[in-house]
């Protein structure tokens, strides 16, 4: 499939005998087409840098959109740190092509593009690179390919790169890994043997009820072979370090949410699955994985928001807003919670588990 907003452009490509059958266009602004998510190939040649700044994170999450998991981004690209590095890359350009002194058509519209304000927004690699990770990719393969005399730094210059499109794995469950059903799944699923995985625990204890499900659930770890565990108490204000695994633990969701947001390790959490972590909730862990908690205060036994958060964004790495510790004297409750929200729901009991891969979401465990 071929998108560009320039049909004349799509004419050409498609009149070009590339060895490619089947060829789909669709003339369409990027950030407005309907992209399918089962691609195994993504490129984009030099576009990058013609979106405006404030719609560059929307560019790439379209890309990432368009891919099957696992899938691959081939990204041609020119970064630049400043202004007159641009300057000096389109001179240096102009005088590396041979008869350009012969073409002033080719100069001037070099040159116009060089000082281009509303048509090139072209980056640093560190702000791109930023923004990559962030949309859930991770570098593979970068190749400069121009300026290769040291004129300008490492970092500025046409670059060709490979990026691959992380897996997003979620373990949502009520009260852990409480089975032999859910609990192979995880084992299947870590990215390396259970002695090797860093594995970053995420509490908000509130008494020592709370603390006891903590110790718990890292025995539980710990029984399945991990040994690499790390507590984060978010009483206990720390810089958190980089994990194989984030597990975030249960309590009050809007009191736990408000932290994490008052100390950024709600960014941290974010940043780390999008770079390819996997994510184990467990009951408001697993609830703030959504893109909203609103159903943390639903029904009979929903969490008093005490604290007034106002802000209940969630995460964000599913659609699926998770309902834990169902009964099914609650079925009524959540019936009516399904039909106000605009969004799948899923009721578990503490026995299952919702396992979702790249979006696609199962319910594992028997009730």
């Amino acid at each position: 499939t071929l998108i560009d907003i320039n049909k004349d452009f799509l004419r050409i490509a498609k009149e070009k005998d590339i060895g490619v059958h089947n060829i789909v266009t669709i003339c369409s602004d990027i950030l407005e087409a309907d992209v399918s998510a089962n691609n195994d190939l993504v490129i984009s040649m030099f576009a990058y840098h013609h979106v405006p700044n404030n719609r560059k994170a929307d560019y790439l999450k379209k890309a990432k959109e368009a891919l099957k998991p696992g899938g691959l981004l081939l990204l041609g690209e020119i970064f630049m740190q400043s202004k007159a590095d641009t300057l000096k890359y389109y001179e240096d350009l102009i005088a590396s092509i041979p008869g350009s002194k012969d073409n002033p058509a080719l100069v001037s519209f070099l040159r116009q593009t060089a000082q281009s304000d509303d048509f090139e927004f072209k980056v640093s690699k560190e702000y791109a690179y930023n923004q990559l990770k962030e949309a859930g990719f991770s570098l593979v393969e970068s190749k400069k390919i121009w300026p290769l005399d040291g004129s300008l730094s490492a970092d500025d210059g046409t670059f060709v790169e490979v990026w691959k499109s992380n897996i997003t794995k979620l373990f949502l469950t009520s009260a852990g890994f409480t089975n032999s059903e859910t609990t192979d799944i995880l084992m299947e699923e870590i990215p390396k043997q259970a002695e090797l995985c860093k594995v970053l625990k995420i509490s908000c204890t509130q008494d020592e009820t709370e603390e006891s499900y903590v110790n718990e659930s890292k025995n539980e770890l710990r029984s399945l072979g991990f040994k690499d565990i790390k507590v984060l108490d978010l009483h206990k204000p720390m810089k958190p370090d980089p994990a194989d695994i984030v597990y975030v633990c249960g309590g009050n969701t809007f009191a736990i949410l408000q932290k994490m947001k008052e100390t950024g390790v709600d960014k941290f959490i974010i940043d780390s699955v999008n770079k390819g972590a996997l994510y184990i909730g467990v009951s408001a862990g697993s609830i703030m994985a959504g893109k909203t908690i609103e159903i943390a205060g639903w029904g009979s036994t929903g969490d008093k928001n005490e604290v007034g958060l106002k802000d209940l964004t969630g995460f964000g790495f599913t659609d699926v807003a998770v309902f834990p510790h169902y009964q099914t004297s609650q079925k009524d409750e959540v019936a009516e919670f399904k039909k106000r929200a605009t969004y799948p729901v899923i009721e578990i009991t503490d026995n299952q588990m919702v396992f979702v891969r790249d979006n696609k979401a199962k319910k594992i465990g028997r009730f």
